[in-house]
């Protein structure tokens, strides 16, 4: 395996690990009461320059990456259509884990049609949250403030949690725990003050934490089709042209791949092929390095 160099790659790396290294605002660190320990099924990789010690990667099933595949079938036309769907995925896709609370969720990601390199994003999302992430776009690579922040000290893991703090350690975390889509869906009726509002959250959730393993997907899409005014569309195309099944309500978009339930993108544009479009994914265990191939 080879880690694939960015531009500039030892002054960019330098400056990035300078700001990685400075502690971010706010309480320390904790690890919710009764949380499961996460076992870490990640791959070295020999890797060039400080911040690319130690590679590992755990892919997510986002473009065709898992073996276990279920065939193609006709896209859900309703709810209860895209329900029975994810019901079958649920059975057939294989389970995916890898991730540690001091990783690094790996996002690319593609704006526009075509293949100019200007289309291409790529993001660094603390998969524990409270931690500065990265992007790399055509202005460079720089830091980015947390997505989300750090757990409160003596949270549990669960629901709730799940909800105000949706790290992808605490998505997952509450779905490894068999907490269903209906209480998911009670505390974000609770947590949120609408339809609308409750649809934005399961997006973050989704964008953040939602993207491995596959039964954590289909977790939330179930959440969202639980929202009154949610509709089904099927042959919905993203800015890359790839067809989805489409979860809509109002200008909000959540666009799956109906065969293995991955997220193909989500927004809430309303107008126009629904994107960014999520082209890969990955865990990696710094901000500002890219997967091993």
């Amino acid at each position: 395996m080879i880690d694939v160099e960015l531009p500039n790659a030892a002054e960019q790396r330098a400056a990035l690990l300078a700001e990685m290294n400075r502690p971010a605002a706010g309480p320390a660190a904790a690890v919710p009461a009764g949380a499961v320990p996460w076992r870490r099924w990640l791959v070295p990789a020999l890797a060039a320059g400080a911040l690319a010690a130690t590679v590992a990667v755990a892919a997510l099933a986002v473009g065709g990456l898992t073996p276990d595949r279920p065939s193609p079938v006709a896209g859900a036309s309703s709810v209860e259509g895209l329900r029975a769907r994810l019901d079958t995925i649920d059975r057939t896709v294989k389970p995916q884990r890898g991730y540690n609370p001091s990783d690094y969720v790996y996002l690319r990601t593609r704006t526009s049609p075509g293949t100019d390199p200007a289309g291409i994003t790529e993001e660094w999302i603390s998969t524990g949250g409270g931690r500065n992430g990265a992007i790399m776009d055509a202005e460079g690579l720089r830091t980015t403030d947390p997505v989300v922040p750090r757990t409160a000290a003596g949270a549990t893991q669960g629901v709730v949690t799940a909800v105000k703090y949706p790290t992808y350690v605490n998505v997952v975390g509450a779905q490894d725990i068999r907490v269903t889509d209906q209480d998911l869906y009670t505390e974000l009726r609770r947590a949120a003050p609408d339809d609308g509002a409750i649809f934005a959250k399961v997006r973050a959730m989704l964008r953040v934490g939602g993207l491995v393993p596959p039964q954590t997907r289909t977790w939330l899409y179930r959440a969202a089709l639980r929202v009154p005014g949610v509709t089904v569309r099927t042959g919905v195309p993203d800015v890359t042209g790839r067809s989805g099944t489409a979860i809509v309500l109002d200008r909000q978009v959540i666009l799956l791949d109906p065969d293995d339930g991955s997220l193909l993108a989500e927004t809430d544009a309303g107008t126009g092929a629904p994107g960014p479009a999520i082209l890969s994914g990955a865990v990696v265990p710094y901000a500002g390095v890219r997967p091993a191939k």
